[in-house]
């Protein structure tokens, strides 16, 4: 592996991510229990839910709630990161609720379809069905379906990004997107896809089985639509947080996708951080993270 001048913040974890078919069906139950032994933040409740998602299957979300809240309080729809094939890390759960309790929001933390059994368009409808329930039923959980924004890491940016596309006709649009080093361009033709193969935790390699895996069997129509680089952008974009690392093949297309967003009329807040690699959120403790996290705590409250 190449020696990259990586912040010492993310010696941890500087290694190869394993990506494979196998390994998500054996990993799926260990993150499962990891999840759980961690402890809900004394400031939240912590609700469990099950939504209709793709195929009306079922959907496990967690919803996030302030203790000192009070009326319908706004939402973040959060999907987490995993190549499409791995469940929530325990850092995820970790940022799920510190987004709740430092910006006064509610937190919907859903569990989605995933490879190697589910394949586009699974996550994608299950996105949108976990955005519908909150516009159309949130108000029964004390949420206010006006002041809904989506967000998520690498894969589950790619979520986010459908669900502020889609067409909502009566019921209200997000209200931004907050996407972390996403994965935005199926076709993969960036600077940086070429120059990091062999970076840790992600690498230009794995990006390539992860788009053949998730856009198996889909038509060239599904294609350009499962890519937000090339997927239809809505009428009116809502305000975008865009977040990149600096060793991470997917660095490019993030910097791409906000100047596509600007280009049709979009207001972005881009924030590239230095000396990180993909999933650098894992090291929550360290001053770069923390640092990011100011930002999007400012740029969530402001938003919302």
């Amino acid at each position: 592996m190449t020696n990259y001048p990586i912040s010492p913040y993310f010696k941890r974890i500087n290694r190869k991510m394993p990506y494979s078919k196998p390994l998500f069906r054996l990993a799926g139950p260990v993150q499962k229990l990891l999840l759980r032994c961690i402890p809900l933040d004394q400031a939240l409740t912590a609700n469990q839910l099950l939504l209709a998602g793709f195929q009306s299957l079922p959907i496990p979300a967690t919803l996030f709630s302030p203790k000192s809240g009070s009326g319908l309080l706004p939402c973040l729809l959060l999907f987490h990161g995993g190549g499409f094939g791995y469940r929530a890390a325990p850092y995820h759960k970790k940022l799920a609720m510190l987004y709740a309790r430092e910006t006064g929001c509610k937190v919907l933390f859903p569990d989605y379809h995933l490879l190697p059994s589910y394949s586009y368009p699974a996550a994608k409808e299950d996105a949108l069905c976990c955005y519908r329930f909150l516009a159309s039923s949130g108000s029964q959980f004390g949420i206010d379906p006006h002041r809904i924004l989506v967000a998520g890491d690498s894969a589950g940016a790619v979520l986010a990004t459908y669900v502020v596309g889609a067409d909502w006709k009566e019921l209200p649009p997000p209200k931004g997107q907050m996407l972390l080093y996403p994965v935005l361009d199926a076709a993969q033709n960036t600077d940086s896809i070429r120059r990091y193969q062999d970076t840790p935790m992600w690498n230009s390699k794995n990006n390539a089985k992860m788009w053949n895996w998730y856009l198996d069997g889909t038509s060239p129509l599904e294609h350009q639509a499962a890519s937000p680089m090339t997927a239809p952008l809505p009428s009116k974009i809502p305000p975008t947080y865009l977040e990149t690392a600096e060793f991470d093949c997917l660095h490019d297309e993030g910097l791409l996708y906000a100047q596509r967003l600007k280009q049709y009329g979009g207001y972005v807040t881009l924030y590239e951080t230095k000396g990180t690699i993909h999933g650098y959120d894992f090291c929550l403790n360290s001053p770069i993270t923390q640092q990011s996290i100011r930002h999007r705590i400012h740029f969530l409250k402001k938003t919302l």
